[in-house]
């Protein structure tokens, strides 16, 4: 229970309309869906974790740690989408997955 709650992000408000086009990626050329699922629960099969909770694998689960994950992916399951997506569609991305982890509302984009 304590591990866990280390790895609990804090609460913080995030920007309406950065999770809106956050959101909007997310389903459309962030191609996140395919692991991740539409409402983010992940496929534990092939690796995708749960970006849904207040549980995070790597980092912290702030803005700048979801956006280090994206940008240079993950234990070579998550690309590196640095190159493939500009720094503001990145950032939007994290601001909408941090946010959706935080609300725990399963939104379909």
């Amino acid at each position: 229970l304590l591990r866990q709650a280390r790895l609990e992000a804090p609460r913080r408000p995030a920007d309406p309309a950065a999770v809106t086009r956050g959101a909007s990626i997310y389903a459309d050329k962030g191609a996140c869906y395919d692991c991740h699922s539409p409402d983010g629960r992940g496929d534990h099969d092939i690796g995708a974790p749960d970006l849904a909770d207040r549980i995070w694998l790597y980092g912290d689960g702030s803005e700048a740690s979801v956006f280090n994950s994206i940008e240079k992916g993950r234990a070579g399951i998550c690309p590196a989408w640095t190159g493939r997506l500009s720094p503001a569609v990145i950032r939007a991305l994290a601001v909408f997955i941090q946010d959706h982890s935080q609300t725990k509302i399963a939104r379909t984009p």
